[in-house]
């Protein structure tokens, strides 16, 4: 081949107004691949797994495990409990809601107290929170859940995200202590 063929070749395709083309082209391509990663490393990637009940008269305690799989830190600020047209929030503030310990006679020994969480709930990257729990339900409200609970989680960074989760039997604490 002679080099004056390849050389007029060049001049043809390699115009000013082409490389401004091209070095357009890739910074686009750049930008758009950088928002797609950028949107798929933010998304709101959280779970959460109810280890343990306890029903009393008009509330339900649960032991949950939150896990946030994202890669930014998250705070709940609500967790609810939709059953069927009801929705029922859980309690914002600290109480205490269980109490262990082991006599020997008379003597309290190994004496553990545990409250339930404080809304919000911060979990950082990548991390993981055990809370307890508190759902309050109204005097007028059938205290009846299937199987399958219906939980609501309401976080800052997006709407409220719901999940079905399998409602465990009532159950000892003494597997997780």
């Amino acid at each position: 081949m002679d080099t004056n063929v390849i050389i007029e070749f060049l001049q043809q395709y390699l115009s000013k107004e082409n490389i401004t083309f091209l070095l357009g082209l890739f910074g686009s391509a750049g930008t758009l691949g950088t928002w797609i990663v950028s949107a798929l490393k933010n998304r709101t990637k959280i779970s959460l797994d109810i280890k343990f009940r306890k029903c009393g008269n008009r509330s339900v305690l649960l032991y949950c495990f939150i896990q946030n799989h994202s890669n930014l830190p998250i705070s709940i600020n609500q967790i609810n409990i939709v059953n069927k047209t009801s929705v029922f929030p859980c309690r914002p503030f600290s109480v205490k809601c269980l109490e262990t310990g082991e006599h020997i006679g008379e003597n309290i020994t190994n004496k553990q107290v545990y409250f339930t969480a404080k809304f919000p709930i911060h979990i950082y990257a990548l991390s993981c929170a055990s809370e307890f729990i508190e759902f309050v339900i109204p005097k007028d409200v059938s205290q009846t859940f299937s199987n399958i609970l219906t939980v609501q989680i309401c976080t800052n960074r997006r709407k409220a995200i719901e999940m079905k989760l399998p409602f465990p039997p009532e159950g000892s604490l003494g597997e997780w202590f």
